[in-house]
Parts: C-alpha cells; structure tokens; sequence
C-alpha cells in the first residue's frame, strides 16, 4: 500500500477488518452465513468508495501520463534547440529533435560527443568559457553563440541554460537552450541597410537639389552666349555645356537613387519594355553577349515611369556584361509573383501582395558578401578609376523603391549575379506614350514665375521675356497668391518651383485650383520629394525637370500653353 496516500490506506484497513470479521461469523445448518447485515452494508460501501478512489487514481494518472507525453513532444519540436550537457565532461547527454533538424545531424550522433564538436575550432575558448561561467553559477544569461552544421555551415544562436546540482550541492547536469536567430539577424541586417540607404538618399537629393540649381544657371547661362563670342569663345562654351551636361546627368541618377525626382509614372507593359530594349541591348553589349529573353505572356501591367525603367534594364545589363570580360549569356525573364507575408519578409522592402518580377541574370565572376552590402550605395564601385562612377545601380535602387517595388541580389564569386525587382501589380491597363511637344518656344503670354533661387529665377525671367513673353515674378508660393488675386486679367500660366518656403509649389497650385486663379501650372524642379503625378494626371498641369537650357524652358513653357486646360 505505499503507493496510496493516509485517506486511502485507512479506506482499505477497514475493508479488510470488515472483511476479517464477515470471515469469522458461524454458518448454520444450510451453510449460510448467519446475519450481519449492517457488517455486509459497511463493507460494500467501503468496497463502493475504494472503487471509486481507484478510478479516480486511474484517471489522474492517464492525464499525468498524457500531460508528461504532451511535454516530451513540446520539448522534442520545440522552437529552440534543448541538449543536456555532463557537466563534468562536457559531453552531451541528450537533445530534441529541433537540434537534429537544424543541425543536420542524428541523435545517436550529438549524444556522447563534446559539445564543442558542435562548434568550429575557433569557438573553443568561447565554449569552455560559457560552460564554466554557467558552472559557477545558477542560471546563464543569452549570449552570442554560433553552432555548425553537418554540411558545415555557422548559425547563430542565443544560448541561456541553467545548472541540475546533486544533492551536495556539485553541479552534475547543464541544460542548454539554444535559440536560431538566423531570421531575426537578417531583419535586423535588412533594417540597418535601408536606414542606411534613407540616410545616404536624403543627403544625396539635397546635394543634388542644390546643384541643379547652379546647373540650370549655368546651362541657361551658357546657351545665351552662344552667338555671341568668338569661334574660340565658342569651342570654350560648348565645352562648358558640354561637361554641364554630364553633371546633370550625375544629379539625376542621385536624384533617382534618392527617389527625389520628379517622375511620370504610367501602366506599362513590361514585357514591352523588354522587348523594346532587346535590339538596344545587343548592339550597346556586342557579339560577345547572349542575349536571352523568357516573358511571361500573361505577366500583369506595372505603373511606373517607361524612361525610367528602361535605364533600370540599360544600367543592369550593362553591369552583366562587365562582369563577363570573355562573354556569357545575359537572361530576361518576367513572371507574376504572388507574396504572402513570410515571403515577403524575406526581400527588403517588400510587402504582401501581387508583383511582376523581372530577373536579370549573368554568368559572370559574381560577388561576395563585402560587395553586396554596399552594392546600391551611391559611388561605391569595384571597377577600375575612369570605368564608372557608382551611380548606376544607385539609381536602379532608387527608381525600383519610388515606383513602390523591391529589389534583391543574388550571387557567389564565380557562380554569376541575378537581380530580382518587384513591381506592383497595376490596376489598369497599359497606356500608349503621349507625343512629345515640339513647339516653337516664343509666345506673347502672361506668365508668373514663382522660384526662390534668385539666380535661377533671373535667368528664367530673362529667357521668357527675350522670347516675348509678359512675365511676372514671385519669390515664393505665398507672395504668387498675393500677386495672382490682384492681378487682371489673370497670367495664362504659372511657373513654379516645388519645394520653396512659406507655400511650396504643390500647395500653391491647389490653392491656384480651388480659387479659379490660373488655369495651367508648370512644374520646375530637380527636387521633388512628395511630387510624382502622371502625364495624364491633372488636367492643366506639367512638369521640367531641372536642369534645363533656355531651349527646354522654351520649348515646355510653348507646350504647357497649347495644351488644352
């Protein structure tokens, strides 16, 4: 009876000295046993409760039983890897099924090995010191630990555990629980690039901004002069735009790569996309480049800006093609992809939903992990002085997150590169190109011009009025308000910067809206942050991206005025 508890030893004791004492009544002449009825009744209900005390034993210990099966499965495929360590040999003594998977390795493998045969050599001092520290101790904080795999591959792991002393109070096991944070490094990884990258973008567009700017000053600036000089004058100008050119077009990659340009993005096909840049690409990559093209029929149109992302095919293509010095294959595919949310975690900047992805593929020398960490920084390069400037996938990038999209990178030394991009499935179809205006550039209009740089705002007043227009100037959105309620008739087109101070550009054309002031506004800036509408968009509105020459102002000043309100 020692497995019963005191209720139940006494419960038993009375039924077997009921039982004694039925045992020795007298039977009469026909072998009955003479009455003792309430001796019968006691020990039946005695028998009735230790029944019931037995049943309620049995069940109690069937829930014990399934509890203690319910722990032994949590623990074999729980989360975290679990082993139990001798603590005087270090060897390990027994693990869950977690630590077999994510190793790789099998139970009657770990068990009686060394824990530090789990670890690379170099990891030895670490591990003798953990296991020492936790000797000393009760209990391990998480610290930084990193396991290898059967195929011979690191993983990182908090590692905690605590100590199981003997009854002296010696230390005889170690519990170690080892948790993967493969995921969470790679979230905090993805987390510390984008902030990068933001940081790196807001201080490229300004710079960028600022230079337009003195840019557009100095196109403008140089354009007037022109006929002016002498033929040696004039070989100096056409130098000056010349080299003007080439830096406007550095601004705009920064501008791109810090998704601060201006763009017009519409529903595209990007299959034609591709298609129309096949013919460019095997011309501007030569024989040595196969060029090898997979799109899907059925891929969804994207909304983004065809110019743009043309450059974006241009500026990866030409990267494969330097990454194969001798040739290769270079490979386009297009397919929908639909991501969920675990998927989506897996590429930076990626949410759940529908997208096109359009792979770019070489088999070329490929890259290491030092390379593809900085890969999309502005200026950062592997090619030699004099071969590239480090902007072009800067502004891939920066195209790919202004259009709302992803991008990710895949690739080994030797094994080749695969860019991935992401767009977002449109909600219409694809849109055929407006024509482009070709207007003389003269005029006799009224127009306001509203900048704040007073350099650019100089030039571009005297361009307009050496071409016949009526010009009125406002420093500000806030002063062009004023100007615009007072004057009559009202000015036939605006022109303004976006981002000045006190009433930025946008905020003035919606008040130029709601009051009826004027009925065109033509958008002028290198720098537009929170500015990106389509062609098409809004009626009366267009836009010229800084810098520009005096030709261009002209030319999109005349087209913004033919074009109906």
């Amino acid at each position: 009876m020692a497995d019963f508890d005191d209720t139940q030893r006494g419960r038993l004791e009375q039924v077997i000295e009921l039982a004694s004492r039925i045992a020795t009544r007298d039977f009469d002449a026909r072998g009955a046993l003479s009455p003792a009825h309430d001796e019968i009744d006691a020990l039946v209900a005695c028998l009735n409760i230790v029944a019931e005390d037995f049943a309620l034993e049995h069940s109690r210990r069937a829930q014990a039983e399934d509890a203690l099966r319910d722990t032994i499965e949590a623990y074999e495929d729980a989360p975290a890897m679990f082993c139990s360590v001798d603590a005087s040999t270090g060897l390990v003594l027994q693990c869950n099924r977690t630590m077999e998977r994510v190793l790789g390795r099998e139970r009657a493998w770990l068990i009686g090995r060394p824990l530090e045969s789990l670890y690379t050599a170099a990891s030895a001092d670490l591990v003798r010191a953990s296991l020492a520290a936790l000797t000393a101790g009760t209990w391990m904080a998480p610290a930084d630990h990193e396991l290898l795999t059967a195929e011979g591959r690191s993983i990182p792991t908090l590692l905690s555990g605590f100590v199981v002393r003997d009854e002296a109070g010696a230390p005889r096991r170690l519990r170690l629980i080892y948790r993967d944070v493969r995921e969470e490094r790679a979230l905090e990884s993805q987390l510390l690039s984008a902030q990068r990258m933001e940081g790196i973008g807001r201080l490229a567009g300004g710079i960028a901004h600022d230079f337009n700017n003195l840019l557009t000053a100095i196109l403008t600036s140089a354009e007037m002069l022109e006929g002016e000089v002498s033929e040696q004058g004039s070989e100096d100008l056409e130098l000056v735009l010349r080299a003007g050119r080439r830096a406007a077009e550095l601004t705009s990659q920064l501008l791109a790569f810090s998704r601060r340009t201006v763009v017009a993005p519409r529903p595209v096909d990007p299959n034609e996309v591709v298609r129309g840049m096949e013919k460019l690409l095997r011309r501007t990559l030569g024989e040595t480049i196969e060029i090898v093209t997979a799109t899907d029929p059925s891929a969804w149109t994207v909304v983004i800006d065809p110019a743009r992302f043309e450059q974006v095919l241009m500026n990866l293509a030409v990267n494969a093609k330097d990454a194969m010095p001798h040739g290769g294959r270079l490979t386009l595919t297009t397919q929908n992809v639909e991501l969920d949310e675990a998927r989506a975690a897996t590429v930076q900047g990626a949410r759940a939903g529908s997208y096109v992805e359009l792979a770019v593929g070489d088999e070329g020398v490929g890259m290491g992990r030092e390379v593809l960490d900085r890969l999309f920084e502005p200026f950062f390069t592997t090619k030699e002085v004099g071969k590239g400037t480090g902007l072009g996938l800067a502004m891939v990038w920066g195209t790919v997150r202004q259009a709302g999209g992803a991008i990710s990178v895949t690739s080994e030394p030797g094994h080749g590169t695969t860019f991935r991009i992401l767009l977002p499935r449109a909600g219409g179809p694809a849109q055929e190109v407006p024509p482009a205006s070709d207007g003389a550039g003269r005029g006799s209009e009224r127009v306001l011009v509203v900048e704040d740089d007073a350099l650019v705002r100089a030039l571009v007043v005297r361009t307009l009025r050496g071409a016949g227009y009526d010009v009125s100037v406002a420093s500000d959105g806030q002063e062009a308000l004023e100007l615009l309620e007072a004057m009559d008739p009202a000015v036939d087109l605006v022109v303004s910067d976006v981002v000045m101070p006190r009433l930025g550009g946008r905020e003035l054309a919606e008040q130029i809206r709601l009051r009826s002031l004027a009925d065109r506004v033509l958008f002028v800036s290198g720098y537009a942050a929170s500015l990106v509408v389509a062609p098409a968009g809004e009626r009366g509105r267009s836009f010229l991206q800084k810098p520009f020459t005096s030709a261009l102002l002209l030319a999109a000043v005349r087209s913004a005025l033919d074009t109906p309100a």
